[in-house]
């Protein structure tokens, strides 16, 4: 890989891992049902691709790094987020199907996926940004355990919130 295209690989994976992370947050707070269910799958759809994308160049530039933990952050990220998105279609499809039990199911496991995809793109940012000058011996607790601990938290809360499906009285 020629320098120049290492710095435009690194210039892209960083601009949609920001773009990703700002629209992730926006995606999270759309209505997911009604009228205006349709923004959150269309947005939903950009932060997919802009995550997906920022992975598929991180990984070949942390091969570059020989940074293995980058490596396989980004690897799972990205299964992460694929196996989410089918998540999701697939949760639609049961609505469709009038399945309610199915698509409740489908829809948690959305949202688990999806909400740590983006656990996973903010892990890779502490990772490669040391914050505030935290020495060695901090800097895998906020590059693994922050992120993950405030991230499970608030999905563990959505996952929740979501029931399961049923009319309750």
């Amino acid at each position: 890989m020629t320098p120049d295209l290492y710095q435009l690989g690194r210039w892209v994976h960083v601009g949609s891992g920001f773009a990703a992370v700002g629209l992730g947050l926006a995606v999270m707070l759309l209505p997911k049902f009604g009228r205006r269910a349709g923004w959150h799958r269309r947005l939903g759809r950009v932060y997919a691709a802009l995550i997906a994308g920022s992975c598929l160049l991180g990984v070949p530039l942390a091969y570059r790094q020989g940074n293995a933990y980058l490596m396989v952050l980004g690897t799972v990220t990205l299964a992460v987020v694929v196996a989410g998105w089918w998540a999701g279609r697939a949760a639609r499809a049961a609505l469709a199907a009038g399945r309610p039990d199915v698509a409740a199911r489908r829809l948690r496991r959305h949202l688990i996926l999806m909400g740590a995809s983006y656990v996973g793109a903010w892990s890779g940012f502490f990772a490669t940004n040391p914050v505030f000058g935290v020495g060695e011996d901090w800097q895998v607790w906020l590059t693994v355990f922050g992120p993950t601990a405030v991230g499970a938290v608030v999905i563990a809360r959505a996952a929740l919130r979501l029931g399961d499906g049923k009319q309750r009285a």
